[in-house]
């Protein structure tokens, strides 16, 4: 395949996905920095996102994720939950687990990446398994994950990006 025309279904993925994920960011620490940048991105490519701010950071990464949850708001089906200090998660890693949740056992509900033995990120959950972490006051991911290891079905891989 020529480089223009690998370019051009790149650019037409591109805009495809854009068109159909929701991004939803959860700013606490810098969140002025974050929140300026994300105003930036939204003038600049037609992308759907949206932020809500940690007002108390210090309570750790699982009060941002408490926060992200419950701030959900549309229709979808899958949910991926990144952190942000993941700089080599592209779209090759996105589109691996998103053909890992495709697969899926029919009992499993979420699928987490090993990476040499370890748990990795980022996590796909169903709209299920967020409903059901929802109901349970203060519970998040990890903690769910530990406590219905039954849903989860792991994705093996030597990707370090993960």
């Amino acid at each position: 395949m020529s480089a223009l025309v690998e370019g051009i279904l790149t650019a037409v993925v591109i805009t495809a996905i854009i068109a159909i994920i929701k991004l939803l960011v959860v700013t606490g620490y810098h969140a002025q920095a974050i929140e300026a940048e994300l105003t930036k991105l939204k003038q600049e490519i037609p992308i759907r996102v949206e932020w809500v701010r940690n007002h108390s950071p210090e309570l750790g990464q699982a009060s941002s994720v408490r926060l992200g949850l419950e701030t959900l708001s549309g229709d979808y089906d899958v949910l991926l939950v990144a952190l942000c200090d993941q700089p080599l998660v592209g779209a090759h890693e996105i589109a691996a687990l998103l053909e890992q949740f495709a697969q899926r056992d029919s009992q499993k509900e979420i699928i987490l990446p090993i990476v040499d033995g370890q748990r990795g990120n980022p996590v796909m959950f169903s709209r299920k398994v967020i409903a059901q972490i929802l109901a349970i006051e203060e519970m998040v991911c990890r903690p769910f994950m530990d406590r219905h290891p039954d849903l989860v079905q792991t994705f093996a891989t030597d990707n370090l990006a993960y």
